[in-house]
């Protein structure tokens, strides 16, 4: 089992690039992406290393403006870890 490895769902990502936010296109993807990751799931369970993965959810972007109101810092999330890691800024951390 690697030490490391990740997913990239890009289904999303071309779902609401094609049809825009709230499209039909746009829902179908986030259905599509929720089955694929339940199929994921199901695979490390069968596996049986379900409680052995430590999952780490990101986003490139959004649809929606961000609420220039709302300001804050991963480090509290990061630190609560307990493992070691880099931040190199907006959306780059490394987990070392």
């Amino acid at each position: 089992m690697p030490h490391l490895t990740w997913w990239a769902n890009v289904v999303t990502d071309a779902g609401h690039h094609g049809g825009g936010p709230r499209s039909d296109l746009a829902r179908a993807s986030l259905r599509q992406s929720d089955a694929r990751l339940g199929a994921f799931l199901d695979h490390l369970d069968a596996l049986g290393v379900t409680d052995r993965v430590t999952f780490v959810v990101t986003a490139d972007h959004g649809f929606e403006g961000s609420d220039p109101q709302v300001r804050g810092s991963w480090t509290p999330a990061l630190d609560a870890l307990g493992i070691s890691y880099r931040d190199e800024g907006p959306g780059l951390v490394y987990f070392l």
